[in-house]
C-alpha cells in the first residue's frame, strides 16, 4: 500500500503545483465558456442528475431517484447519515451496536454488523466508491446527494444490490465569493461551517471549505460512571480545484479530511433468555444460577464481592431495569470511545474528443482509520464487551470512461480497476465473572484484500422520438484475500500446529457478469414511463472473527459465497409545474442472501458466523409527489411499501441446520408529508415555514427471529419543523425542531440470543433544536 500512499500524496501535491501553472493555461486559452455545472439546475428549477453518468434531467432519467440539494441540506441542517434518512423516502439507517456503526439500507439491501460483508447499498464520493457508509466530512458544502434505488451493476464503480449514494462536493465558481454559517443548539451543539472560492481566471479557479462540530453534552447518560454518551468533536478540511487547458479538456482535483473524536451512544439490553441452549449461556452464568451451573454454593456472592458494580440480580435484573428507565440512560462499564480519521482524494479529468464523445479518467485514493470501544448490550457485566475495534482502510481506484452519441445511438463504456486493503485489530472482551470464570481477552488481527477488474458498456437507442431501449453488461473479476496476522487467536494457533487444519492465509476469486434491459417511453413532454429489469451481485468472501478453516459457515469454515440479485420495476414520472409526481412499482429475486448467525466457531469461540441464506424476495412500490396549489405553497408526501420475506429460508451453521425467519430493515411501510411556506415580509426580507412528518412502520432487527420473539421494533412517527428568514439574498436566520415531541424510538439492534441468550436495541435521537445563521458573500 505505501506505493498507493505515494501516488495519492504526489496528487496532493499537484493541488498546489498546478494552481499557478492553471491559471496560466486558461490565461493562454482563447474559448471563455465556464465549465458546465452537471448537477444543479437552470433558472427554470429543472434537477439535473448524473445518475447515469451522464447530465441529465431528473424527469427525463428513467430510474428511480432521489435528489437532495446542497441548499436543503444546509437548510434542514442534515450532517450525518441518520438525517440524510429524514429526508429520502425509501432510504433507511440500520443501527448496530453503537451510534457509529451503522449502514445504508434500500428495499431491504443492506448489511449485517460483524459479518465482513460488502455492504447492499454504496456511497460514492465525486463518482470515487469509498467503501461503506460515508463518513460526516461529506455532508458540508454539497452540490448535491443523489440515491439511486435499485440493484447498480453496470456503469458504477462496484456492483451494488441496493443502489448507490451518490455525493457530489461542490466545485471552484466562476465569481468570487462564499459564506459562512454558526449555529448553536440543545447538548451544547456549538457548529460551522464556510466556503471561500477564488477565480483564477476564465479557466481556472480554487474552492477552500471545512467545518466543525462540538456537543459536549451526550444524548446519553452512563449512569454507572457518570458520563455522557454521543458527544461529538469532528471537524473536515476540503480542497478543490478546477481548470481547464485550451478548450477540450478540462480537470477537477478533490482533497478531503475529516477528523472526528467522540463518544459512542450504547445499546440498551431489551431481551434475555436464560433457556436458551448455547455454550455461552449468559443469561444463566450472569446472576444467582451461577451457583448451580458452578456446582459452588456462594459462587454468585463471590463475583460480587470482587465486581461490585455488577446487580445482584444479574442480567436479569439488568433487563428489567433498563426496560423501567429510559433509554438514554444506561448502566455500562466499557469505554465509549470513537477516533476517525479519513483522506480522500478524487481527480476527475475530461478529454473532448468532439464527434468521438467525451473521455474521462476518474481516480480515487482513501484512507480511513478509526478506533471504536463500546459494550454491544449496554449493561453493568461484561459479557462480549469490545476492548477495542481498530481498523485502517486504504483504497486506490482508477477508471476510464468513453461517453458519447451518434445518431439515435448513445453509449458509456469504460474499464475500471480497485485495490483496497482493510486491516483490523479486534479484542473483545468475553464474560468476566471473576474470581470464578476469568475474563478472557480474545485477540482478532486479519487483513483482507480485494483487487478488481471490470469492463462495462452501456447503450441506449432510440427506436423512435417516443420509444428508447437500453441494454448494459459488466464483466467484473474480484479477488479476496484474507491473512491473519500476528497476534490473532488462531494465526498463533495455527502457527503452533495446535489445530489441524487451519487455513490463516485464504483467498478465492469471483468472475460476475451483470446486467441491464431497459424499455422507456415518453407519450409527452410531461410524462415517462418505463421498465428495467437489472443483475448485480455481491462477490463472496471471508469473515476473520472466526476460525479459519476452509469453506463456508454452514460447514464451519470462515468463507461465505456470492449472492445474487435480480429485479423488475416499472415506474413513470409526471411533471407538468405544478404537479410532480413519480412512482415506481419493483419485485426483487435474491439467492444466497449474505447474513450473519452469532454462535460459538468450530473451536467453540464465540463469533459472528457469515452464512448464505438461500432465497428471498421483495416486493414493494414507491410514490413520491409534491403539489404546488399556489404561490409561496408546496405540498409533499412519500410513501415506500415493501414486502421482504425468505421463500427459503433453510440453511445450517456448522453443519447444525438453522431458520432464518424475519426479514431485518425492511419496514412494510415508510414515508413522509411535509408543507412549506415560502413568502416574503418586504422587498429584502423573506421567510420560509415547513412542518414535515416522517415514519415507519415497524421493523425486524435480526434475521433469525424464531430464537428471539423480541426481535421486533416498534414503528414511529416523527414531527419536524422549520422557520427561517433571509435579508437581501445574503444572510439567513433558520431555526430548526426535530423530533418535536420527543419520540422515543429505535433504529436497530444486536439479537445474540443463539451466542449469549441476550439482544439488545440502539435508540435514536431524542429531540433536538439550533438555530443557525449563515451569511454569504
Amino acid at each position: 500500500m505505501a506505493r498507493k500512499l505515494r501516488v495519492a500524496l504526489m496528487t496532493a501535491t499537484a493541488f498546489c503545483v498546478l494552481v499557478p501553472q492553471a491559471s496560466a493555461w486558461a490565461q493562454a486559452a482563447e474559448d471563455t465558456d465556464s465549465t458546465e455545472d452537471e448537477v444543479t439546475g437552470p433558472d427554470d428549477g429543472v434537477i439535473i442528475v448524473t445518475a447515469e453518468r451522464r447530465a441529465a434531467s431528473l424527469q427525463d432519467t428513467a430510474l428511480s431517484v432521489s435528489v437532495v440539494g446542497g441548499e436543503s441540506l444546509s437548510e434542514n441542517v442534515i450532517t450525518t447519515q441518520a438525517d440524510l434518512a429524514v429526508a429520502v423516502p425509501g432510504l433507511n439507517v440500520q443501527g448496530g451496536v453503537s451510534s457509529n456503526q451503522i449502514n445504508y439500507v434500500i428495499r431491504g439491501q443492506s448489511t449485517d454488523p460483524f459479518s465482513n460483508t460488502r455492504p447492499g447499498v454504496l456511497p460514492y464520493f465525486n463518482e470515487v466508491q469509498i467503501g461503506g457508509a460515508i463518513g460526516a466530512s461529506s455532508f458540508y458544502d454539497l452540490e448535491s446527494v443523489q440515491v439511486v434505488k435499485g440493484p447498480q451493476g453496470t456503469l458504477f464503480g462496484r456492483n451494488s444490490t441496493g443502489g448507490a449514494l451518490l455525493f457530489r462536493s461542490r466545485g471552484p465558481e466562476e465569481d468570487f465569493g462564499g459564506y459562512i454559517s454558526l449555529g448553536v443548539g440543545n447538548y451544547e451543539t456549538v457548529r460551522g461551517e464556510g466556503a471561500l472560492n477564488v477565480p483564477l481566471s476564465s479557466k481556472a479557479g480554487i474552492r477552500l471549505a471545512g467545518f466543525f462540530e462540538d456537543q459536549n453534552e451526550g444524548f446519553q447518560r452512563n449512569i454507572l460512571l457518570d458520563t455522557d454518551l454521543g458527544t461529538r468533536d469532528r471537524f473536515g478540511l476540503r480542497g478543490s480545484l478546477s481548470f481547464e487547458i485550451g478548450s477540450a479538456i478540462e480537470n477537477d482535483l478533490v482533497v478531503d479530511y475529516f477528523e472526528a473524536d467522540e463518544t459512542n451512544t450504547a445499546p440498551v439490553v431489551d431481551f434475555v433468555d436464560p433457556t436458551f441452549p448455547t455454550l455461552f449461556p449468559a443469561g444463566v452464568l450472569v446472576g444467582p444460577s451461577l451457583d448451580a451451573v458452578t456446582q459452588f454454593p456462594g459462587a454468585w456472592d463471590a463475583v460480587l464481592a470482587a465486581n461490585p458494580q455488577y446487580l445482584p440480580g444479574g442480567l436479569l435484573q439488568a433487563v428489567a431495569e433498563q426496560n423501567a428507565r429510559s433509554p438514554f440512560e444506561v448502566q455500562t462499564q466499557a469505554d465509549s470511545i470513537y477516533r476517525a480519521k479519513n483522506l480522500i482524494v478524487t481527480n476527475t479529468t475530461t478529454f473532448d474528443l468532439g464527434g468521438l464523445g467525451e473521455l474521462r479518467n476518474i481516480f480515487g485514493y482513501a484512507d480511513f482509520d478509526f478506533l471504536s470501544s463500546y459494550d454491544p448490550f449496554g449493561t453493568a457485566f461484561v459479557i462480549f464487551n469490545n476492548g477495542s475495534i481498530e481498523n485502517r482502510y486504504e483504497g486506490i481506484s482508477e477508471e476510464l470512461q468513453l461517453n458519447g452519441s451518434s445518431g439515435a445511438l448513445s453509449y458509456t463504456v469504460g474499464l475500471y480497476f480497485s485495490d483496497e486493503e482493510s486491516t483490523s485489530d479486534i479484542e473483545t472482551l468475553v464474560l468476566d465473572l471473576d474470581p470464578i470464570i476469568p475474563q478472557v481477552n480474545q485477540i482478532n488481527r486479519y487483513t483482507v484484500s480485494n483487487t478488481t477488474y471490470a469492463a462495462y458498456g452501456q447503450f441506449t437507442y432510440d427506436l423512435t422520438e417516443q420509444l428508447a431501449v437500453t441494454l448494459g453488461g459488466r464483466y467484473t473479476s474480484e479477488n479476496v484475500e484474507i491473512d491473519l496476522l500476528p497476534g490473532d487467536i488462531y494465526r498463533d494457533l495455527a502457527d503452533a500446529d495446535a489445530i489441524p487444519g487451519l487455513e490463516p492465509n485464504q483467498d478465492k476469486t469471483a468472475k460476475n457478469f451483470s446486467w441491464t434491459a431497459r424499455l422507456e417511453y415518453e407519450p409527452s413532454d410531461d410524462l415517462l414511463t418505463y421498465i428495467v429489469s437489472r443483475r448485480s451481485f455481491r462477490n463472496g468472501g471471508f469473515n476473520g472473527n472466526i476460525a479459519p478453516f476452509p469453506g463456508a459457515g454452514t460447514v464451519g469454515g470462515n468463507g461465505y459465497e456470492t449472492e445474487r440479485v435480480t429485479d423488475v420495476e416499472a415506474g413513470a414520472k409526471y411533471s407538468n409545474g405544478f404537479l410532480t409526481l413519480n412512482g415506481a412499482i419493483f419485485h426483487t429475486w435474491i439467492k444466497d442472501n449474505q447474513r450473519v448467525a452469532f454462535a460459538p466457531d468450530p473451536l467453540g469461540n464465540p463469533a459472528s458466523i457469515s452464512v448464505n441464506v438461500p432465497a428471498a424476495e421483495v416486493t414493494g412500490f414507491e410514490l413520491e409527489s409534491t403539489i404546488a396549489p399556489t404561490d409561496g405553497v408546496t405540498i409533499g408526501a412519500n410513501v415506500v411499501y415493501l414486502d421482504a420475506r425468505y421463500t427459503d429460508g433453510e440453511t445450517s451453521i456448522l453443519g447444525l441446520p438453522i431458520l432464518f425467519t424475519t426479514y431485518p430493515y425492511a419496514p412494510e411501510w415508510s414515508g413522509n408529508a411535509f408543507v412549506q411556506y415560502d413568502g416574503s415580509l418586504s422587498d429584502s426580507v423573506d421567510f420560509n415555514l415547513r412542518a414535515e412528518g416522517v415514519g415507519q412502520s415497524s421493523i425486524f432487527y435480526s434475521s433469525s427471529g424464531i430464537a428471539n420473539p423480541s426481535n421486533e421494533i416498534d414503528g414511529f412517527i416523527l414531527a419536524n419543523f422549520r422557520a427561517g428568514l433571509t435579508f437581501d439574498d445574503r444572510f439567513s436566520i433558520t431555526a430548526n425542531l426535530r423530533n418535536a415531541f420527543d419520540k422515543t424510538f429505535f433504529v436497530g439492534g444486536i439479537d445474540a440470543v443463539t451466542l449469549a441468550q441476550t439482544a439488545s436495541v440502539l435508540p435514536g435521537l431524542p429531540r433536538t433544536y439550533s438555530i443557525d445563521a449563515r451569511f454569504e458573500f
